[in-house]
């Protein structure tokens, strides 16, 4: 069998004897034999992701900015803090359970598989049915990240009128044996989901044929760059034998790319034009982007001092992590501390109010300033009290009572400069300086002063001379001391 090769992988390949080329191979694509359509498997999500450096930094970034700024439990009715008692029993869950850490891992899972799990634990427990709902007498202890890997299906249990959905967990070391786990101590996270569904949607599933596009136009750059740097062998041996060929090859292995032929065939590599692969991995990058919610800017990187008009962008991003905030996780949390505050015999009374997102220093100035124009504005007109006015500056609105309206004050708070908030850098202005003035002078005067500058001159050439004479009569008299 001959065989020619191109870049350490075999073209096309024909029989011994024969001059015709048969048995064609198509083999220098890594897409070779896909199945487009077919959704990856829960493994090969994991795999796609941690091949795409840009996507896992889109998946981590994106879940980092939805719980770094975190949350405060506050009262639904005047949105205050909660009593002491309840704020401790809250704080010491939340740094015995690394809440926040948990909540990242169980995003970045979401992205990845399309369903992340948080299993509860709870105290007293030495050895749980996991089928069986817990006891909501019994403190929460932990929250542990599942493997998202071992939970594919879910089901309910044969011959019972129990009409629950249990998650099925597969041990990967058994294959054969399935937990039924409850839902009360499984609690999963879901970013995106479509309504029949009770997993959601896999980020690395939908892009599943850019990712594997991209990783294509990856390899291929990085041959043609060894094909570049090491050139390609062309050998022709007249009257070729099989044994020739056999030892040429052997010589051969030792350069990565090379092709043996002998005088009775000819191949003719068609080489491209040049071209330009950024459009192409621009293209890879948008759709990523769109994917993620997210400016395509943020998910490559800005250069310093690049003007891009990417504030509209940010500011869909920051809605789209808002939403994640008050739709998927408030009421997980809400669940969770319910049911951590029943235990300790408080009644659920409260809400979660997630603290704001600034886009940059800029941004957040620009807010922190219209708060303070804004609650200087209504507490001088008397519209809100000293402490709706604090909490307007904290926290930018304020439900006011209708029916109870403050006396405006007796003395003004200090209004700000301007008429509105301006924090926009602004320009530097030196301060003026005097011009020094002109004096004019008349002929007879500046003959005078010339005059007089002449005469000041005589005077003092006149007085060194007398000090010269004077300084020469003392070291005289000192000789003649000496002897």
């Amino acid at each position: 069998m001959k065989s020619f090769k191109i870049l350490g992988r075999e073209v096309f390949s024909w029989g011994e004897n024969e001059s015709r080329i048969h048995n064609k191979v198509y083999s220098g694509s890594m897409m070779a034999n896909r199945d487009y359509a077919k959704p990856l498997n829960l493994s090969q999500m994991r795999i796609n992701v941690l091949r795409e450096p840009l996507l896992y930094k889109a998946i981590r970034k994106k879940n980092l900015d939805t719980v770094r700024n975190w949350f405060d439990v506050v009262t639904l009715k005047s949105g205050g803090k909660v009593p002491v008692a309840v704020d401790k029993i809250i704080h010491d869950f939340e740094e015995r359970t690394n809440f926040k850490k948990v909540l990242d891992e169980a995003g970045v899972s979401a992205d990845i598989y399309g369903t992340g799990f948080i299993e509860r634990t709870f105290e007293g427990e030495r050895a749980p049915e996991q089928d069986s709902k817990p006891n909501r007498s019994r403190k929460p202890l932990g929250l542990i990240v599942q493997n998202s890997e071992n939970v594919g299906e879910c089901k309910q249990k044969e011959k019972s009128e129990d009409r629950t959905w249990y998650w099925v967990y597969k041990d990967p070391k058994s294959v054969s044996q399935e937990i039924l786990i409850h839902p009360d101590r499984l609690q999963p996270i879901i970013h995106d989901k479509l309504p029949f569904s009770r997993f959601g949607i896999s980020k690395a599933n939908v892009l599943r044929n850019i990712m594997n596009s991209k990783m294509d136009a990856d390899v291929s750059s990085g041959e043609i760059l060894n094909w570049f740097g090491s050139g390609l062998y062309d050998l022709t041996i007249h009257g070729m034998q099989p044994e020739q060929e056999k030892n040429a090859e052997q010589k051969l292995k030792a350069h990565p790319d090379y092709i043996i032929h002998d005088e009775e065939y000819e191949l003719d590599v068609k080489n491209p034009t040049r071209i330009d692969p950024e459009p192409f991995y621009n293209y890879f990058y948008v759709n990523t982007a769109a994917v993620m919610v997210m400016p395509a800017h943020m998910l490559t990187g800005v250069q310093i001092g690049e003007v891009t008009g990417s504030e509209t962008g940010f500011s869909d991003y920051v809605h789209d992590v808002e939403n994640i905030q008050n739709v998927v996780y408030s009421p997980i949390i809400t669940k969770i501390y319910k049911q951590l505050l029943e235990s300790y015999g408080y009644k659920w009374k409260y809400a979660i109010k997630w603290r704001p997102i600034f886009i940059d220093e800029l941004s957040e100035a620009k807010i922190l300033q219209t708060r303070s124009f804004s609650a200087v504005q209504n507490y001088n007109a008397g519209l809100v009290s000293g402490k709706e006015a604090r909490i307007m500056l904290n926290d930018g609105t304020v439900e006011l009572d209708p029916d109870s309206v403050p006396k405006k004050p007796k003395v003004d708070v200090p209004k700000p400069s301007g008429t509105e908030p301006n924090v926009e850098p602004q320009p530097v202005v030196k301060p003026k300086q005097d011009k020094p003035k002109m004096r004019f002078i008349t002929p007879e005067q500046e003959q005078f002063l010339i005059t007089k500058m002449r005469m000041d001159g005589m005077r003092e050439i006149e007085d060194q001379e007398k000090r010269l004479k004077e300084a020469e009569n003392i070291k005289k008299n000192k000789k003649i001391g000496e002897k």
